[in-house]
């Protein structure tokens, strides 16, 4: 799926695809600040799933989880 266009590898993003099932987990990976939504990590979510919408047999499905056991995301991170 990578020469799909579909990056694996992101600032603010955990990226992985099951190629059999074709289900794809995109995790936020700012576990200090509950995976607060900032600059950086609004532009690797809009570019992840821009890459999916134009090639959008890539996954069946797509699950956004948050990493860390304290939340799954706060909101907008306040202290930007």
């Amino acid at each position: 799926w990578r020469s799909m266009g579909i990056a694996t590898s992101y600032d603010t993003l955990k990226v992985a695809m099951d190629a059999e099932t074709r289900i794809c987990v995109i995790t936020m990976n700012r576990p200090a600040s509950l995976n607060a939504l900032n600059t950086q990590m609004m532009e690797d979510l809009r570019a992840c799933f821009s890459a999916f919408y134009v090639e959008d047999n890539a996954a069946a499905c797509l699950v956004l989880t948050g990493e860390g056991t304290r939340g799954f995301c706060t909101g907008a991170d306040l202290k930007e």
